[in-house]
């Protein structure tokens, strides 16, 4: 059976999936590029929690939030990343997800994502994790880091402009493929790319990482979908609000409250619209 190498990237409102972080852009491209259409995916994702664009997260990935405020949530988003998979496959094709430091990053949020959206049963047919870190340690053991932006520099020997857009970094991951690939190609004619980065990262099916995690939500209590309390304020009780601890939504434009007991507690001071 053949297998095709597909390279994604998240990035997203945090660094926790299970602490109600989101995914707020997908990108991905495939390894080998049978023609030049439909190689890749690029969508940014409503994360459907509110966002700050003072956030450490929204400074790093740069997407502002009228942009996520006019995108569509990840339960549409993901079935068109479904479709789009099924379009570049055939029946005897596996397709194989690979991400940098997905094992420990990716993978969580994507699973994550699929749990909160009852969408684990809507792709039909396996996928296959790997994680271009693992790879590339085998590949590039003398460097001393394996981040992406650092060992793009080093092995392509120029700058990664625009680093932690999705897309962009999806595309530098292929491109230090490409160029390992091209090295081994000419002292090897036989060498295959797909087979050495399977045999360097143990393959994870993703219904055994859907197993594994909803085992993790279910011992610690995880709740996907915690309540958030919105309320109005004019110019005159914002200060009242910030000091209750309220915090502001730039995608919403709204205040809100964590928790329903500091929400009740502000019912004295301001006006709840829902």
């Amino acid at each position: 059976m053949n297998n095709i190498f597909v390279l994604f990237d998240f990035e997203t409102t945090g660094l926790d999936p299970f602490k109600n972080n989101r995914i707020v852009q997908i990108g991905a491209i495939l390894l080998r590029a049978k023609n030049k259409n439909n190689v890749s995916f690029d969508k940014i994702v409503h994360p459907k929690i509110p966002v700050s664009k003072y956030s450490v997260a929204s400074k790093i990935h740069k997407i502002s939030t009228n942009r996520l405020r006019n995108a569509k949530s990840f339960k549409y988003i993901f079935k068109e990343f479904a479709d789009w998979l099924c379009s570049i496959k055939k029946n005897d094709e596996n397709i194989i997800l690979c991400g940098h430091n997905s094992f420990d990053f990716d993978n969580n949020f994507l699973v994550v994502e699929m749990l909160r959206y009852n969408l684990e049963e809507y792709i039909p047919f396996d996928i296959f994790l790997s994680d271009s870190l693992h790879i590339f340690r085998s590949w590039f053991p003398n460097e001393k880091s394996h981040s992406l932006p650092i060992l793009y520099k080093n092995i392509l020997n120029k700058e990664l402009i625009g680093a932690h857009n999705a897309l962009t970094d999806v595309n530098a991951m292929r491109k230090i493929m490409c160029k390992y690939n091209k090295i081994q190609t000419q002292h090897n004619q036989d060498y295959n790319i797909e087979k050495n980065m399977i045999e360097l990262c143990n393959l994870r099916n993703i219904k055994d990482e859907i197993i594994r995690i909803k085992q993790k939500i279910i011992q610690e209590n995880i709740n996907l979908l915690p309540e958030i309390f919105y309320i109005r304020s004019d110019k005159y009780n914002k200060h009242i609000i910030k000091k209750d601890g309220g915090r502001w939504d730039d995608i919403n434009r709204a205040y809100y409250y964590n928790s329903k007991q500091m929400y009740d507690n502000a019912i004295e001071n301001v006006r709840i619209i829902f």
